[in-house]
């Protein structure tokens, strides 16, 4: 798990604000969304009228925050990754994962960890501990399911995925779980895979695959083998 910086741009209708977050309200009010300070929070997002008036730091939110939180959807189906061990796309998916749930409910953002099949594996909340999450993480094992099929992804939050390989109509069956965009990280799985990395049109059906989704209305970017979470991660915020 690594330190993360940024947010991907909000693309949801989410609605709500998260209450934990939210300073102050009514007429004439600030919206400023804050949170208590915690190890780590750079000095430059105090907010010094509201520590102040709360008698200890307290620091902004992200200045455009998911109204209505984050979904993160994790691909761990075995068919759709490669490699074995601690060097294998699923442990650099879950990785990846535990990192952005942990940066995401450090800035105060709502949060669902759904497995492909829609299994949640946190609570949701603003503020949460990232500990029972991470906890899971540590815990999860491979499924066994051919597909992306599952159940309709909530509306009203954003939406951010994380998926290994991807078999032709799996993008579309990904489309008709979510009523509009989304975020995704695609991994080019054959590049953790000597026997398939070097094969013509692996990394040609991702680029695909990615093309579609954006067609779609979505943020995507691509991970191989040798990307780090961080970059991967800059690449998603800066729309690359």
């Amino acid at each position: 798990m690594v330190a993360l910086q940024g947010l991907p741009p909000a693309i949801g209708a989410g609605e709500g604000t998260p209450g934990s977050a939210l300073a102050h309200q009514g007429q004439g009010a600030s919206d400023v969304l804050i949170r208590p300070y915690r190890q780590g929070d750079e000095l430059r997002r105090v907010h010094w009228r509201s520590t102040a008036r709360h008698d200890e730091l307290m620091v902004r939110l992200e200045e455009r925050p998911w109204r209505g939180g984050m979904t993160v959807l994790l691909d761990r189906r075995d068919v759709a990754h490669r490699g074995r061990g601690a060097d294998s796309s699923l442990e650099f998916a879950v990785s990846l994962t535990a990192s952005i749930c942990t940066h995401l409910l450090a800035r105060g953002e709502p949060l669902d960890l759904l497995t492909e099949d829609g299994v949640q594996l946190s609570g949701r909340g603003s503020g949460i501990s990232p500990e029972p999450l991470l906890d899971a993480l540590a815990a999860l094992r491979p499924s066994a399911r051919p597909d992306l099929a599952g159940p309709e992804l909530r509306s009203g939050t954003d939406v951010l995925a994380v998926l290994g390989a991807l078999e032709p109509g799996e993008v579309e069956t990904l489309l008709g779980r979510r009523t509009g965009g989304g975020n995704a990280v695609l991994l080019d799985t054959s590049t953790w895979d000597p026997s398939v990395r070097d094969r013509a049109g692996s990394g040609g059906t991702v680029a695909a695959n990615a093309a579609t989704l954006r067609g779609a209305g979505w943020h995507v970017t691509i991970a191989s083998a040798g990307s780090s979470p961080e970059r991967v991660w800059s690449d998603l915020v800066s729309g690359l």
